[in-house]
């Protein structure tokens, strides 16, 4: 069968036309898009030849984020710049904070401290008073308060009005002085002097492998001048604060000796030197007698006693005649260790603690390389006068309750208490009264004093001299002494 031509139907005619009109329609749109598109739409061409196609709404995107960067680096910047400044105020608030808490804790560690005496001990009208003062004179005074000052007499004054005669508040410069004095160390140039009633400087005592001993200074020397200058000019105090100094420094001496017509110019480089506080002499008439002289008490004391006390038995001395006149005392273990030395086998000292502490009994063992045995036919006195003092005592009474030594002189100082030593935190120190020792059998002697065995003074001429002074031949207490061995 043959293929016939379609011809289409007048309905199909009407479809094809709506679908030409609605074709043209959708082309119309597409094409106003297409043109939008291309209005908003620019090609730029990277380096690698890639089109990146940015729109409007992209430029805005990226103008925000611009505005947002530019506020951020701004910011950065001003804290970077300020934030310096921010710190060091900071700092200075915490450190001023710090300060504040300090002071707090002081008052908190003070008031904590004053809490834990009895009640019974609190003089809280003592630090109203004080604090009165203090409000009184810091809003209205007119002067200017010296700080440093205020504190040392307060501190001072305080020591002062407790009563206790042997206590002592000390500045930081004054108690490194005390604190050499008992470690028997100083700095000079290694003498020790006394004056006259017409201001000469005698020089009584030259310390052996001293400074002034290497220079060739003299016992009986006098120092007429220091660096240049007189001793009248300076004065005696004047002239002993100048020969004072550091250790390594010079001073330049001229002293006056016997059979010299000018002065000697010396000069001496200080030192810092071992004070000799034993002094050892055979009897300038009597050879079977050694005289050694205790100076003081301090933590060199007790070997330098015991070289004299072997020596004298080694040169084969009969009597020794310890002279503690003028002695002060010192520190009490330097005389414990010393009658330990001598003492047989029993009790040297009791020691009572005024805190409550109980008491504490120290004895002598009689054993040991060290122990001298002084019982076995040497005749031993002491010679003591009004300034023998405290651990000098002690010593002297020792002896004397072990029956060891007869007592030769005047009735003694009388003190029989010991002081603590505390340092500050400032470097100040407090020296004060804590407790009383007893000798081994006496009674406490404090207030009271040693009577002698036998009494014996000096010759008013003799007294106008110092001991260190005064010939064998002149001092009538030695010669009693020595005629008490007998």
């Amino acid at each position: 069968m043959d293929e016939k031509e379609q011809v289409p139907t007048p309905s199909e005619q009407v479809i094809e036309q709506e679908k030409e009109q609605v074709s043209e329609q959708v082309s119309e749109q597409e094409a106003v898009q297409a043109n939008q598109l291309l209005e908003d739409t620019e090609s730029i061409k990277t380096g690698g030849g890639v089109s990146v196609i940015f729109t409007k709404a992209h430029y805005i995107a990226v103008t925000v984020l611009l505005v947002v960067l530019a506020i951020l680096l701004t910011f950065v910047i001003t804290y970077a710049v300020l934030s310096t400044g921010y710190e060091e105020e900071i700092d200075h608030i915490k450190q001023g904070y710090e300060q504040d808490l300090d002071k707090i804790g002081e008052f908190r560690s003070i008031a904590e401290l004053y809490s834990t005496l009895p009640k019974e001990l609190c003089n809280i009208e003592m630090y109203k008073k004080l604090a009165a003062l203090d409000y009184y004179y810091r809003t209205s005074y007119a002067g200017v308060i010296d700080e440093e000052q205020l504190i040392y007499m307060v501190a001072n004054g305080y020591v002062v009005g407790t009563g206790d005669k042997f206590g002592g508040y000390y500045s930081a410069d004054e108690f490194k002085t005390v604190i050499s004095g008992t470690e028997g160390q100083t700095v000079g140039i290694g003498v020790y002097i006394t004056t006259q009633t017409d201001g000469i400087i005698n020089i009584s005592y030259v310390m052996e492998n001293g400074p002034a001993h290497k220079a060739g200074l003299l016992p009986g020397d006098k120092i007429v001048s220091v660096d240049g200058e007189s001793v009248s000019s300076l004065g005696v105090y004047g002239a002993t604060e100048k020969i004072k100094g550091e250790a390594g420094t010079t001073v330049t001496v001229g002293v006056m000796r016997s059979g010299h017509t000018e002065p000697i110019v010396v000069k001496i480089v200080r030192a810092v030197v071992t004070m000799e506080t034993v002094i050892y002499e055979g009897h300038q008439t009597e050879a079977d007698t050694a005289v050694i002289r205790i100076i003081e008490f301090n933590n060199t004391t007790a070997e330098q006693f015991k070289t004299a006390v072997k020596r004298a038995i080694s040169e084969g001395r009969e009597n020794i005649v310890f002279d503690l006149r003028s002695n002060p005392g010192g520190t009490l273990t330097s005389v414990v260790e010393m009658l330990d030395f001598m003492l047989p086998k029993g009790k040297i000292a009791t020691i009572r603690q005024a805190n409550g502490l109980g008491d504490e009994v120290i004895y002598s063992d009689d054993t040991g390389e060290e122990f001298v045995n002084l019982n076995n036919g040497m005749k031993i006195a002491v010679l003591v006068n009004g300034n023998t003092a405290s651990a000098a005592e002690l010593f002297t009474c020792a002896l004397k309750d072990y029956n060891m030594a007869t007592i030769v002189g005047e009735k003694t100082y009388g003190k029989g208490c010991g002081q603590s030593v505390i340092p500050m935190s400032d470097g100040s120190g407090l020296v004060f009264t804590t407790f009383l020792y007893d000798p081994p059998k006496s009674g406490n002697y404090n207030g009271i004093g040693i009577v002698p065995d036998v009494k014996a003074e000096l010759s008013e001429e003799a007294q106008k001299k110092n001991l260190f002074d005064l010939p064998h031949t002149e001092d009538d207490q030695l010669k009693a002494a020595i005629e008490a061995l007998k």
